[in-house]
């Protein structure tokens, strides 16, 4: 059954192929026309006409557009890979351009400048579309364009020109492409659990209802009317968001990988796209790559909620990555210091330092936060676990320091005292309940069995010691719970 099950999904992402792997990408970027010496100082004729360019390329509807964007994700990647200069993404030519558009996977580069001499009412323009590999441009285009006004028309002007190139491209080169339907679909539910029916918001294609097929599990036959949603309405981050959902659900998370890759090309500021794909990465083991390119990222990045987004999930993954030091300076830079996030972190740092703070907040505990959760707790209930047992070894020696042990194990049942109380602060949902509870039990354990050894380095009775060595073996086993637990609600 299983096996019927995949033929299924496969005949099913068959079949959707044509309606989007083929739809071509088409990277709009713009060269920086030299500045010109002239009195008093110097003077800049660049005019930046992409905005409009790529405005009416997407009204054509019948390509992906992508403006060029030196902070893109897969921009700042590809220059830590070639080990690029910062100033060459600012004004990169047009055979860095080409590079670049290679590794959006992008089918078309279309290079354009755009300028206006000093005191002209002319605008000067040159507009290239490349194929990325080629050895010349597929199709040219310049000339000059006439400035309505001195002051006042130059952006009317901009938009005029931007039109004629944009149908030019779209008689001359493209006019063979399919073109979608005008109309969208009205997207499904935005919840992250699988969509309840709903009268007043439905996606149909013919008489099949989106979000009863997803609300009753039938997910492969939802993926090609996801993705036909999502090809009507490419800016929509909550049906781009769901359909990478599915493509996971349904195991296919380099498909989820990729989905997301193009959904940040069109729009690299969304927080919740940048989250999605660093949890990609992760899951592909690609967490030093992610780490490299968010920092690169952040050189770049200017103060506000989308430095600190990209900060915050940063951290997460030095935090999983074990780059500690990391985390912590990353922690350092992140502002506000009192918002619930950045409070989150404080508290994980806390636990990776083994320096609990003793106040009694509350944490609330969610699904999203047990990954770096269960790093932290496993590392403080093993470390109390070999200390037990270290104990036990050093009181097994011919000639034991018996103050010394004692000493250790006081500071062993604080540390473990600490930790349980540490681990209280959390107010587990619904979704974290179970888990949560294994946790704090487990460490609960581990401070009975602290004491029970604390006991035996100051009594020496064997049953105090045997006592300590069985409890430790239940922590361990609650601590095993928590894991299996954790693994099947992935």
């Amino acid at each position: 059954m299983r096996l019927i099950a995949w033929l299924l999904v496969l005949v099913v992402l068959w079949s959707v192929v044509p309606a989007w792997a083929d739809r071509p990408l088409v990277l709009v970027a713009q060269v920086h026309a030299p500045p010109k010496d002239a009195e008093p100082e110097r003077y800049d004729p660049h005019l930046d006409i992409t905005p409009h360019l790529t405005r009416y390329l997407k009204e054509l509807r019948k390509l992906e557009v992508i403006a060029y964007d030196p902070k893109h994700p897969t921009v700042q990647r590809f220059a830590y890979e070639k080990k690029l200069e910062r100033n060459a993404l600012e004004r990169p030519d047009t055979a860095l351009l080409l590079q670049i558009g290679r590794a959006f996977g992008a089918t078309y580069v279309l290079v354009v400048r755009c300028a206006r001499p000093q005191e002209s009412l002319l605008l000067e323009y040159q507009a290239e579309l490349w194929q990325p590999g080629q050895r010349a441009p597929l199709w040219q285009h310049s000339g000059n364009q006439r400035v309505l006004t001195r002051d006042s028309g130059i952006d009317a002007s901009l938009q005029s020109l931007a039109r004629t190139l944009a149908v030019r491209l779209n008689e001359e080169v493209w006019s063979n492409l399919p073109t979608l339907p005008e109309t969208p679909l009205s997207p499904p539910s935005p919840s992250r659990e699988k969509p309840s029916p709903s009268s007043g918001d439905k996606v149909n294609t013919g008489e099949i209802d989106l979000n009863k097929l997803l609300s009753e599990g039938r997910l492969s036959e939802a993926l090609p009317l996801l993705r036909a949603a999502v090809n009507q309405n490419s800016l929509d981050a909550t049906l781009r968001i769901q359909l990478i959902e599915l493509y996971q659900q349904l195991g296919l998370n380099e498909a989820a990988l990729e989905e997301c890759e193009r959904a940040l090309r069109l729009m690299p500021q969304n927080e919740r796209l940048v989250q999605l794909w660093a949890r990609l990465m992760q899951a592909q083991g690609r967490v030093a790559e992610a780490i490299q390119t968010l920092q690169t990222m952040l050189e770049t990045a200017k103060s506000g909620s989308a430095a600190s987004s990209l900060r915050l999930v940063l951290f997460d993954l030095q935090l999983l990555a074990g780059d500690f030091a990391g985390a912590e300076a990353t922690l350092s830079s992140l502002h506000p210091a009192d918002s619930p996030e950045v409070r989150w972190r404080a508290y994980l740092m806390q636990g990776v330092k083994r320096q609990f703070n003793k106040t009694q907040e509350p944490i609330p505990l969610t699904r999203d936060r047990l990954p770096g959760l269960l790093l932290v707790a496993n590392g403080a209930m093993n470390d109390l676990a070999n200390e037990l047992l270290n104990l036990k070894r050093l009181a097994s020696d011919p000639s034991p320091d018996w103050k010394a042990l004692r000493q250790r194990g006081e500071q062993m049942v604080i540390h473990a005292l600490d930790f349980g109380a540490w681990l209280s602060r959390l107010q587990p949902d619904e979704a974290t309940r179970a888990l949560c509870a294994h946790l704090q039990f487990g460490a609960h354990l581990m401070g009975q069995a602290a004491q029970q050894m604390a006991r035996y380095l100051l009594f020496r009775k064997a049953e105090d010691l045997e006592n300590a060595t069985l409890l430790r073996a239940e922590a361990l086993r609650e601590l095993a719970e928590v894991a299996r637990l954790s693994e099947a609600d992935k």
